[in-house]
């Protein structure tokens, strides 16, 4: 007769749990606030606009559409 270690789930993983460090330094979070990125959009937008203005060379980049991509011509 084996002998149970503890109890295991469907998935394999026992019920044990990470330990929870709640004196720890809390990690700010890197999420952006949407003004800050409209303003970081229109900050490069105008700095391309730039380069082309002052004679900077771009390339034009196409994608297919998505019936191209199926196949469909």
């Amino acid at each position: 007769m084996k002998r149970q270690l503890g109890k295991v789930h469907r998935d394999g993983w026992a019920t044990a749990q990470a330990p929870r460090l709640v004196s720890g330094q809390q990690l700010p979070d890197e999420l952006a606030m949407p003004a800050v990125k409209s303003r970081q959009a229109e900050r490069l937008r105008a700095e391309v606009e730039a380069h082309i203005q002052g004679g900077g060379t771009y390339l034009v980049i196409t994608t297919p559409t998505a019936s191209t991509r199926r196949g469909r011509a």
